[in-house]
């Protein structure tokens, strides 16, 4: 006997199957792939672009507003759906949105779901309304709360800007690392530097920690009592000052009576080479601030190489053009090449190369 649909009246066929009784078509019609268990809504941060997903604040970090905004969606979306037969499911954001957050009221998004076992695919247009609200950090940085403090200073005086600079971004990179939002710190200029306030007391001990093995800063750490809890335990805020030491990275000093050049930081410390003797030493920024030296930085000129004779290389100052002998380097230089280099004890001394 031959079977037919009881609402259309077509018969089954290899490319057309049948299930439960309805050709495919009249069973999508009432059982649809594309079937939500609720409709979905959005929660946003307007500070920090932050969404909210099973409990906790999902972070922008590095990525684009559109992909962040398609995580979203996708986080959204994937355990609401509740398809009539297995199938997979394509989400597409249609024109998302740009710009202000905190003024995003809705997301719009095709869904396509094709059926793993039967010919069949659905589209359809969803818009997801979009609540904004400042997630818990956001919430403690608009109220001015903070447990912890970076101060940031120079030993020797004010705050160089390209060190000002660097360390900034340098926290703003960290904190994109740590999956922060760059509300969780704000930055205030003091007389010799800057302050960093910080929301988390974990996250600024460990930024203090990271800044002074980067940077070779001298750290030290204070507390204070900030207040009590309701159930009566002490409030303390803990404060990092970090201070640049007087010598920095591509300095030139005398030390132990002999000229030293500080190629690098490693691991927190600082590495001095002896252009002489070729010597190197390791040093603290605790240990390199108490040292006796004088800096020699001024006395540093760049030479070009004109010429090679026998062994004997011939470098002209590019200061006065006046020409001096070097005896052989340890390592081989090409003529036309800049290079800098010092007169020590009536002996020009060539300068090594800084450390990346």
């Amino acid at each position: 006997m031959t079977r037919h649909c009881p609402k259309c009246g077509q018969e089954p066929s290899k490319t057309k199957p049948f299930i439960e009784g309805f050709c495919a078509n009249c069973y999508f019609e009432r059982q649809p792939l594309i079937v939500l268990r609720h409709p979905p809504q959005a929660k946003i941060c307007p500070r920090c672009q932050a969404y909210y997903h099973r409990g906790k604040w999902i972070r922008q970090g590095e990525k684009t507003q559109p992909d962040h905004l398609y995580d979203m969606v996708c986080d959204l979306l994937d355990p609401l759906f509740l398809p009539s037969q297995p199938a997979a499911f394509e989400i597409q954001l249609l024109e998302p949105p740009l710009g202000d957050s905190a003024k995003i009221k809705a997301v719009q998004v095709e869904i396509t779901a094709k059926a793993d076992e039967y010919p069949h695919e659905e589209q359809q247009v969803l818009t997801i309304p979009v609540t904004p609200i400042l997630c818990n950090q956001c919430k403690q940085t608009a109220g001015g709360y903070f447990e912890a403090v970076l101060q940031i200073r120079s030993f020797s005086g004010k705050l160089d800007p390209d060190q000002g600079d660097q360390i900034v971004a340098y926290l703003n990179q960290r904190l994109i690392e740590n999956d922060a939002p760059t509300s969780s710190l704000k930055f205030q200029e003091t007389r010799g530097g800057f302050d960093a306030k910080c929301i988390s007391g974990r996250l600024c001990r460990s930024l203090a920690k990271n800044l002074a093995e980067q940077f070779g800063l001298i750290a030290t750490t204070s507390s204070k009592v900030a207040g009590r809890t309701r159930d009566g335990k002490t409030l303390r805020r803990d404060t990092y000052l970090l201070r640049f030491p007087p010598y920095q990275v591509q300095d030139v000093i005398a030390y132990k009576q002999q000229p030293f050049v500080i190629t690098g930081i490693r691991n927190g410390r600082y590495t001095l080479t002896n252009p002489v003797t070729e010597q190197r030493e390791t040093l603290s920024p605790k240990d390199l601030a108490e040292i006796d030296a004088e800096l020699l930085n001024d006395e540093v000129e760049t030479y070009q190489v004109i010429s090679k004779e026998a062994e004997v290389y011939q470098l002209m100052s590019q200061a006065d053009y006046s020409i001096f002998d070097l005896l052989p380097p340890t390592q081989e230089l090409q003529v036309g090449a800049m290079v800098r280099a010092i007169e020590w004890q009536n002996q020009l001394v060539l300068l090594p190369e800084i450390e990346e």
